[in-house]
């Protein structure tokens, strides 16, 4: 905490309308901005936890479910945001994030499947871009865990890909699992859940066309810029 207090003095001794700062007083900026984000962020977590306590000592299983959810909505984003971070600005790999994405989804649901992801390591995302493809896939592999693998077998898995063709990114996420019919599929998507909506919204500002379809199992592909 003592770089803090040195930040505070230089901020004061500069004044709000000096905007030029040295190196080391940028770094300084920089660490106590990530420090009130990544506090406020574990605390807004931690609060969705005791609120999650209460609905179970409550038996309110669905209030418990919906609590539960936004709370690893929450983890997601301090997880991308500890990277960018660390990452200084620069382009970052996808794989790098999916492992602890879907450790977290597991560990708050008590569930999983396994998970094969195939994404070439010399391909970047700009950081922007991985936040907002790693929202989507922590949307679509709760929904798997709370739809399509409710009742999983040995034999289903989730399979993520991600590769560039020109200058599109094309991502899929594949559910191999006997999926129900396509028109439930259509229902899904096209369902008014907050899920369903952040998906979509998290696609539109990727500019990018999404597609669902049933191939042994949901699957579920972006195209964009």
């Amino acid at each position: 905490m003592e770089e803090f207090a040195v930040l505070n003095h230089i901020l004061k001794k500069r004044g709000c309308h000096e905007l030029e700062f040295t190196p080391i007083q940028k770094e300084l900026i920089l660490k106590e901005i990530n420090f009130h984000i990544k506090n406020n962020l574990n605390t807004i977590a931690s609060l969705f936890g005791l609120q999650i306590l209460n609905a179970k000592n409550a038996e309110d299983q669905a209030l418990s479910k919906v609590l539960q959810i936004n709370k690893v909505r929450i983890n997601i984003f301090s997880i991308l945001h500890e990277r960018v971070y660390h990452q200084n600005g620069k382009q970052i790999t996808l794989d790098k994030y999916i492992d602890r994405i879907i450790n977290l989804i597991n560990s708050e649901t008590k569930h999983f499947v396994p998970v094969a992801v195939e994404i070439d390591d010399s391909l970047f995302l700009p950081w922007e871009k991985m936040i907002k493809l790693g929202m989507v896939i922590g949307e679509l592999y709760t929904n798997s865990l709370q739809y399509a693998f409710l009742q999983s077998s040995e034999d289903d898995f989730v399979k993520i890909s991600l590769s560039k063709d020109d200058e599109k990114y094309k991502f899929i996420y594949h559910e191999y699992h006997k999926y129900p019919v396509e028109t439930e599929i259509g229902k899904l998507f096209n369902a008014n859940t907050i899920g369903i909506k952040l998906i979509k919204m998290n696609i539109a500002q990727l500019q990018g066309e999404f597609t669902v379809k049933n191939e042994q199992g949901l699957l579920f592909s972006i195209i964009f810029l």
